[in-house]
Protein backbone atom coordinates (compact mmCIF):
# COMPACT_ATOMS: atom_id res chain seq x y z
CA UNK A 1 0.00 0.00 0.00
CA UNK A 2 1.46 3.59 -0.36
CA UNK A 3 0.89 5.90 2.35
CA UNK A 4 -1.30 9.16 1.97
CA UNK A 5 -3.02 11.89 4.38
CA UNK A 6 -6.47 13.34 4.66
CA UNK A 7 -6.70 17.14 4.89
CA UNK A 8 -10.01 17.86 6.34
CA UNK A 9 -13.17 15.87 8.44
CA UNK A 10 -16.27 15.76 6.29
CA UNK A 11 -19.42 13.56 5.74
CA UNK A 12 -17.31 11.48 3.91
CA UNK A 13 -14.35 10.79 5.65
CA UNK A 14 -14.91 7.05 6.34
CA UNK A 15 -15.82 6.73 2.76
CA UNK A 16 -12.68 8.88 2.11
CA UNK A 17 -10.94 6.22 3.84
CA UNK A 18 -12.64 2.95 2.96
CA UNK A 19 -12.19 3.69 -0.67
CA UNK A 20 -8.52 4.55 -0.42
CA UNK A 21 -7.50 0.88 1.26
CA UNK A 22 -9.53 -0.66 -1.26
CA UNK A 23 -7.41 1.54 -3.88
CA UNK A 24 -3.89 0.22 -2.43
CA UNK A 25 -4.08 3.86 -0.64
CA UNK A 26 -3.53 3.64 3.15
CA UNK A 27 -4.61 7.08 4.72
CA UNK A 28 -1.77 7.53 7.59
CA UNK A 29 -3.12 10.71 9.60
CA UNK A 30 -5.97 13.26 9.14
CA UNK A 31 -5.21 16.61 9.43
CA UNK A 32 -7.98 19.10 10.95
CA UNK A 33 -8.31 22.24 12.39
CA UNK A 34 -10.85 21.43 14.98
CA UNK A 35 -9.12 21.00 18.20
CA UNK A 36 -11.61 18.91 19.89
CA UNK A 37 -10.72 16.22 17.25
CA UNK A 38 -7.34 16.14 18.04
CA UNK A 39 -6.16 13.13 19.37
CA UNK A 40 -9.41 10.91 17.89
CA UNK A 41 -9.56 8.18 15.59
CA UNK A 42 -11.65 8.16 12.92
CA UNK A 43 -12.08 4.64 11.39
CA UNK A 44 -8.95 3.49 12.81
CA UNK A 45 -6.89 6.98 11.03
CA UNK A 46 -5.73 9.28 13.93
CA UNK A 47 -6.61 13.27 14.36
CA UNK A 48 -3.00 14.79 14.30
CA UNK A 49 -3.21 18.40 14.17
CA UNK A 50 -3.80 21.35 12.67
CA UNK A 51 -3.75 22.05 8.36
CA UNK A 52 -0.76 23.93 8.93
CA UNK A 53 1.31 20.83 9.73
CA UNK A 54 0.06 19.04 6.50
CA UNK A 55 2.75 19.70 4.80
CA UNK A 56 5.51 18.66 7.44
CA UNK A 57 4.35 15.24 6.28
CA UNK A 58 5.39 15.59 2.88
CA UNK A 59 3.02 12.50 2.02
CA UNK A 60 0.82 12.94 -1.03
CA UNK A 61 -2.84 13.97 0.07
CA UNK A 62 -6.63 14.36 -0.66
CA UNK A 63 -9.21 16.96 0.56
CA UNK A 64 -12.05 15.75 3.06
CA UNK A 65 -14.09 18.56 3.56
CA UNK A 66 -17.82 18.70 2.46
CA UNK A 67 -17.67 22.52 1.42
CA UNK A 68 -16.34 23.33 -2.07
CA UNK A 69 -15.06 26.71 -1.44
CA UNK A 70 -13.60 25.42 1.55
CA UNK A 71 -11.60 22.94 -0.60
CA UNK A 72 -10.41 25.55 -2.98
CA UNK A 73 -9.17 27.61 -0.18
CA UNK A 74 -7.28 24.70 0.98
CA UNK A 75 -5.99 23.62 -1.59
CA UNK A 76 -4.49 27.43 -2.65
CA UNK A 77 -3.16 27.70 0.56
CA UNK A 78 -1.28 24.13 1.05
CA UNK A 79 2.23 22.90 -0.16
CA UNK A 80 1.01 19.58 -0.48
CA UNK A 81 1.31 17.16 -3.44
CA UNK A 82 -2.38 15.86 -4.27
CA UNK A 83 -3.55 12.65 -5.24
CA UNK A 84 -6.71 11.57 -6.74
CA UNK A 85 -8.45 8.40 -4.99
CA UNK A 86 -10.79 5.96 -6.97
CA UNK A 87 -12.90 3.10 -5.69
CA UNK A 88 -11.82 0.03 -7.54
CA UNK A 89 -15.77 -1.04 -8.07
CA UNK A 90 -16.16 2.62 -10.02
CA UNK A 91 -16.20 2.36 -14.02
CA UNK A 92 -14.43 5.08 -15.79
CA UNK A 93 -13.92 4.89 -19.77
CA UNK A 94 -10.08 4.66 -20.60
CA UNK A 95 -10.69 7.96 -22.20
CA UNK A 96 -12.08 9.37 -19.15
CA UNK A 97 -9.79 11.73 -17.21
CA UNK A 98 -9.15 12.24 -13.65
CA UNK A 99 -7.65 15.07 -12.07
CA UNK A 100 -5.42 15.80 -9.18
CA UNK A 101 -7.27 15.53 -5.51
CA UNK A 102 -10.24 13.81 -7.34
CA UNK A 103 -12.27 10.97 -5.46
CA UNK A 104 -14.46 8.81 -7.26
CA UNK A 105 -16.72 6.36 -5.38
CA UNK A 106 -17.97 2.82 -5.57
CA UNK A 107 -20.46 2.37 -8.35
CA UNK A 108 -20.05 5.10 -10.45
CA UNK A 109 -19.85 4.84 -14.04
CA UNK A 110 -17.71 7.78 -16.52
CA UNK A 111 -18.03 7.22 -20.40
CA UNK A 112 -16.46 8.26 -23.05
CA UNK A 113 -14.32 11.45 -22.94
CA UNK A 114 -14.99 12.43 -19.54
CA UNK A 115 -13.21 15.08 -17.73
CA UNK A 116 -13.25 15.46 -14.40
CA UNK A 117 -10.97 18.49 -13.13
CA UNK A 118 -9.02 18.59 -9.82
CA UNK A 119 -10.40 18.17 -6.23
CA UNK A 120 -13.72 16.54 -7.75
CA UNK A 121 -16.20 14.77 -5.40
CA UNK A 122 -17.77 12.09 -8.02
CA UNK A 123 -20.05 10.29 -5.26
CA UNK A 124 -21.58 6.51 -5.13
CA UNK A 125 -23.57 5.52 -8.35
CA UNK A 126 -23.59 8.81 -10.22
CA UNK A 127 -23.27 8.31 -14.12
CA UNK A 128 -21.90 10.72 -16.18
CA UNK A 129 -22.24 10.47 -19.99
CA UNK A 130 -20.03 10.87 -22.55
CA UNK A 131 -18.36 14.27 -23.11
CA UNK A 132 -18.78 15.55 -20.16
CA UNK A 133 -17.12 17.82 -18.08
CA UNK A 134 -16.94 18.49 -14.27
CA UNK A 135 -14.65 21.61 -13.33
CA UNK A 136 -12.40 22.13 -10.31
CA UNK A 137 -13.75 21.29 -6.76
CA UNK A 138 -17.63 20.41 -7.67
CA UNK A 139 -19.22 17.70 -5.81
CA UNK A 140 -21.82 15.34 -7.00
CA UNK A 141 -23.77 13.73 -4.55
CA UNK A 142 -25.26 10.30 -4.80
CA UNK A 143 -27.08 9.11 -7.88
CA UNK A 144 -26.62 11.97 -9.91
CA UNK A 145 -26.77 11.74 -13.25
CA UNK A 146 -25.06 14.12 -16.27
CA UNK A 147 -26.43 13.16 -19.62
CA UNK A 148 -24.01 13.21 -22.23
CA UNK A 149 -22.09 17.05 -22.94
CA UNK A 150 -22.49 18.36 -19.64
CA UNK A 151 -20.29 21.01 -18.01
CA UNK A 152 -20.88 21.50 -14.32
CA UNK A 153 -18.97 24.93 -13.30
CA UNK A 154 -16.10 25.24 -10.52
CA UNK A 155 -17.13 24.67 -7.16
CA UNK A 156 -21.09 23.59 -7.70
CA UNK A 157 -22.84 21.24 -5.86
CA UNK A 158 -25.12 18.75 -7.30
CA UNK A 159 -27.42 16.82 -4.33
CA UNK A 160 -28.69 13.63 -4.16
CA UNK A 161 -30.55 12.18 -7.41
CA UNK A 162 -30.26 15.27 -8.87
CA UNK A 163 -30.56 14.74 -13.07
CA UNK A 164 -28.95 17.05 -16.24
CA UNK A 165 -30.45 17.04 -19.23
CA UNK A 166 -28.11 17.05 -22.56
CA UNK A 167 -26.00 19.58 -23.12
CA UNK A 168 -26.53 21.66 -20.17
CA UNK A 169 -24.12 23.75 -18.27
CA UNK A 170 -24.36 24.40 -14.40
CA UNK A 171 -22.57 27.73 -13.33
CA UNK A 172 -20.04 27.64 -10.92
CA UNK A 173 -20.77 27.91 -7.51
CA UNK A 174 -24.30 26.52 -8.57
CA UNK A 175 -26.49 24.86 -6.01
CA UNK A 176 -28.99 22.20 -7.54
CA UNK A 177 -31.22 20.48 -5.55
CA UNK A 178 -32.41 17.16 -4.59
CA UNK A 179 -33.99 14.57 -7.49
CA UNK A 180 -33.73 18.27 -9.53
CA UNK A 181 -34.48 17.96 -13.44
CA UNK A 182 -32.46 20.39 -14.73
CA UNK A 183 -33.29 21.20 -18.48
CA UNK A 184 -32.13 24.52 -19.09
CA UNK A 185 -28.42 26.21 -17.81
CA UNK A 186 -28.13 27.28 -14.58
CA UNK A 187 -26.69 30.79 -13.90
CA UNK A 188 -23.57 31.45 -11.77
CA UNK A 189 -24.80 31.21 -7.47
CA UNK A 190 -27.99 29.98 -8.29
CA UNK A 191 -29.88 27.48 -6.43
CA UNK A 192 -32.43 25.90 -8.18
CA UNK A 193 -34.78 22.97 -7.23
CA UNK A 194 -37.89 20.71 -8.50
CA UNK A 195 -39.12 18.80 -12.25
CA UNK A 196 -38.40 20.71 -13.56
CA UNK A 197 -35.38 22.99 -11.93
CA UNK A 198 -36.29 26.36 -11.09
CA UNK A 199 -34.14 29.00 -9.28
CA UNK A 200 -35.43 29.59 -6.11
CA UNK A 201 -32.27 31.73 -4.26
CA UNK A 202 -28.67 32.57 -4.80
CA UNK A 203 -26.64 29.43 -3.39
CA UNK A 204 -25.32 30.84 -0.16
CA UNK A 205 -28.01 33.11 0.59
CA UNK A 206 -29.61 33.91 3.64
CA UNK A 207 -32.15 30.82 4.72
CA UNK A 208 -35.79 32.14 4.67
CA UNK A 209 -35.08 35.00 2.32
CA UNK A 210 -35.36 33.48 -1.22
CA UNK A 211 -35.72 35.34 -4.60
CA UNK A 212 -39.13 34.99 -6.69
CA UNK A 213 -38.75 31.86 -8.27
CA UNK A 214 -37.94 32.06 -11.71
CA UNK A 215 -36.91 29.56 -14.63
CA UNK A 216 -33.62 28.75 -14.70
CA UNK A 217 -31.75 29.79 -18.09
Amino acid sequence: MSDIILIGLGRQTKSIISAGRLAGLRVRAIYDNNTAQWGQLVAGVPVVGSLALASSSRLPAVLGFDEPRLRKDSAQRLDVRWISVIHPRAFLDPSAKVGAGTIVFEGVVAQADVDLRQHVVVSANVTISHDSVVEDFAQLSPGVVLAGTVRIGQGARLEPGALVIPNIHVGAWATVGPRAVVIRDVPENAHVEGMPAIRVEEAGSVAGCPLSPEPAR
